[in-house]
């Protein structure tokens, strides 16, 4: 029984930090909106700063994004070769080297065997 009562405090102490954090926040914004209103100009070159920055920054994010998923694309290429007796892709353990996926290939060509079996002949396919 105390526990509940307990824990009816706490949750009560919580709403009013709740409730004090957000008049302080208000408060803030009502501080920065005066500001605002009194200091037209100093106002309009800070915001003119800020969206530059966010600009490049911008800019910059998008060049790492494209560049990351161009790698990650590029690499799930090399570690993935085409089945073509269960038309499906096999993963690899790593990257094949071009020399790698030749020989498989003539491999299969040459006795008829799955990719998979060759992959798992020389310890490559992934589990």
């Amino acid at each position: 029984m105390e526990d509940r009562k307990e824990s009816k405090m706490n949750i009560q102490e919580m709403k009013d930090r709740v409730k004090d954090g957000s008049k302080k926040f208000a408060a803030k914004v009502k501080d920065v909106l005066h500001w605002v209103m009194e200091n037209p100009e100093k106002a309009a070159a800070v915001a003119g700063a800020g969206a530059a920055l966010f600009g490049g920054a911008n800019k910059v994010i998008r060049n790492v994004n494209r560049n990351v998923t161009q790698r990650q694309a590029e690499r799930e290429k090399r570690t993935r070769i085409y089945d073509h007796s269960l038309n499906a892709y096999i993963y690899t353990k790593k990257p094949l080297t071009s020399e790698q996926i030749e020989f498989i290939h003539k491999e299969r060509r040459r006795t008829g065997k799955k990719v998979s079996e060759i992959l798992a002949e020389m310890n490559l396919l992934r589990r």
